[in-house]
């Protein structure tokens, strides 16, 4: 069966346990409970986005707990990523394998998810107040720079937490055809009026006694194969500086005319009870993990048959060096190879937790 490797769940307060029959079990039970929330009535409030391309207007509507609702359909807007911009972020997240810089396939999360790039088009404009607390993705087929893709957001639900404001989004990324590319579920917190940190979102010391198992640090480096056993321990992966990603970035700061209540920026972030500006949740997971995910198991498998969930549990700071992990902790049979499952954490050199997740592929 494998072993067990548990966690305060992505979604809710649930707890995942990541053996074979469970692993299957939770993933089953996230499609159906997709399936049954658009089962629901749905509403589409309009046909067309309310932002057209270009620069996003300063004047707009942010999101809040009244204006998001449950059912709603956003999408489908098209947007592509433009080589010169791959390429930048290729330098940013360090990683310059020649699937991404030479045959310009997209990265993933970052580049593949749509849901921020559908939301602010549709109806929010700029989306700079709420932090990513949890994460699914499935990867399906990959995509390259400069394609033309499609995205449609789903709000699945929404729900207060620890005194907080969570929506629940589901989004699709596909290509002009019409046929699934990347599909993730993203849960979201409303900063809005709140002050302090986010619960179990600040690194806090006392938060480490949830995953007191420690990992030894170095590992080995392989190939993923059905041979490896339970436990095995990949080399883990160093990275340094963790860099900012999201548009209107700058080192000079960011404009105050154009961004307020930006959680990615110095002030904004601290007045919330953070160190400083918070790098996109997305970001700290790649910059920690992709290049070793994609070196394990080849970017085909990877990108086509890929299934991870992350938690996120601290926030990143540009400039942190950060340590990604990973281990082998179950095998699945399934009718085209066999499905190996790894534990994954990103954490900064201290220890402090950053995400604590799960990814697969076939091999």
């Amino acid at each position: 069966m494998g072993v067990v490797f548990c966690w305060e769940g992505s979604f809710g307060t649930r707890t995942n346990c990541c053996n074979a029959l469970q692993y299957r079990r939770e993933m089953n039970v996230r499609r159906l409970r997709h399936t049954a929330k658009r089962g629901r009535e749905m509403a589409k409030l309009r046909e067309s986005p309310l932002y057209g391309r270009g620069e996003l207007p300063i004047d707009f509507t942010p999101m809040t707990w009244e204006n998001v609702i449950v059912g709603e359909e956003m999408g489908p807007v098209d947007y592509d990523i433009k080589v010169s911009s791959h390429l930048k972020h290729a330098d940013i997240i360090q990683v310059h394998h020649p699937w991404f810089q030479e045959e310009l396939h997209l990265f993933a999360p970052w580049e593949m998810m749509c849901g921020a790039r559908v939301m602010s088009r549709w109806k929010y404009g700029r989306l700079n107040a709420g932090l990513m607390t949890a994460l699914d993705f499935h990867f399906f087929k990959p995509a390259k720079a400069g394609q033309k893709l499609l995205g449609e957001v789903i709000v699945v639900d929404k729900y207060h937490k620890r005194g907080r404001d969570y929506v629940l989004h589901s989004t699709t990324t596909k290509d002009e055809n019409g046929e699934k590319l990347f599909w993730t579920r993203e849960e979201l917190i409303l900063l809005g009026e709140h002050k302090g940190q986010v619960a179990g979102h600040s690194g806090e010391e006392s938060r480490k006694e949830r995953w007191q198992e420690k990992w030894e640090q170095d590992g080995e480096e392989a190939e993923a194969s059905p041979d490896l056993p339970l436990g095995f321990v990949l080399k883990c992966q160093i990275r340094k500086p963790l860099a900012m990603a999201v548009s209107g970035s700058a080192a000079g700061g960011w404009s105050k005319d154009k961004w307020v209540d930006n959680i990615h920026s110095d002030d904004y972030a601290k007045s919330k009870g953070y160190a400083g500006g918070v790098v996109e949740a997305y970001m700290v997971w790649e910059f920690g993990l992709l290049e070793m995910l994609v070196n394990f198991f080849g970017p085909e498998k990877l990108f086509t048959t890929g299934m991870a969930t992350t938690k996120i549990c601290g926030p990143g700071y540009v400039g942190d060096t950060v340590v990604g992990k990973a281990k082998v902790i179950d095998k699945i049979p399934e009718l085209s190879g066999t499905r190996l499952v790894l534990a994954t954490r990103v954490e900064r050199e201290n220890g402090e937790m950053l995400n604590v997740g799960t990814i697969s592929a076939i091999t």
